[in-house]
C-alpha cells in the first residue's frame, strides 16, 4: 500500500517558539536572544543582558544566529557598495553634463596657464684645437 505523509509544525516546534542558546560545552544560557553582532551574542534574562562571544557558543547556537546576522551584514554591504557605484556614475554624468555645458558656450573648460618664455641664453663657444696643431707623439720602438 502506499501511504501519503504530510508535513506540518510538529508539537515540539508549538510549545518551544524560542530555540535555547547554549555554550559551547551543551549548558543552556539562561535567558532569551537578544540580538547579535560580529563579536557576540546578546542574551536578556530577569538577571540581566548577558554579552557571550560567538567562539563560547555551541555549533547549532552560531548556525541559528550567527548566520542570519552575517547575511544581514553582507546584504547591507552590497547595498552600500551599489549606493557609491550609483553616487560615482552620477558623478560622472554631471561631470560630463558640465563639460558639453562649457563647450557649449565656446568657453574652455579648463585650460591651463601659458608657460612663461624663457629669453635665449648665449653661451661662450667652445674652440678646439685642431688635430693638426696638436704636436706628433713620439713613435715606440
Amino acid at each position: 500500500m502506499l501511504a501519503v505523509l504530510t508535513a506540518g509544525p510538529c508539537s515540539a516546534q508549538d510549545s518551544s517558539p524560542e530555540v535555547d542558546v547554549r555554550l559551547a560545552n551543551g549548558v543552556p544560557v539562561e535567558g532569551a536572544f537578544s540580538s547579535a553582532d560580529p563579536e557576540k551574542l546578546t542574551v536578556q534574562s530577569a538577571k540581566g543582558t548577558r554579552e557571550i562571544p560567538w567562539k563560547y557558543l555551541s555549533a547549532g547556537t552560531r548556525w541559528r544566529y550567527e548566520r542570519p546576522m552575517l547575511a544581514e551584514l553582507e546584504a547591507k554591504r552590497i547595498k552600500a557598495e551599489k549606493a557609491a557605484k550609483a553616487k560615482a556614475e552620477a558623478d560622472a554624468k554631471a561631470a560630463a553634463a558640465k563639460a558639453a555645458a562649457a563647450a557649449a558656450t565656446n568657453k574652455p573648460a579648463a585650460t591651463p596657464a601659458p608657460a612663461p618664455a624663457v629669453a635665449p641664453v648665449t653661451q661662450p663657444k667652445i674652440t678646439a684645437p685642431t688635430p693638426a696643431a696638436l704636436p706628433a707623439l713620439p713613435a715606440e720602438k
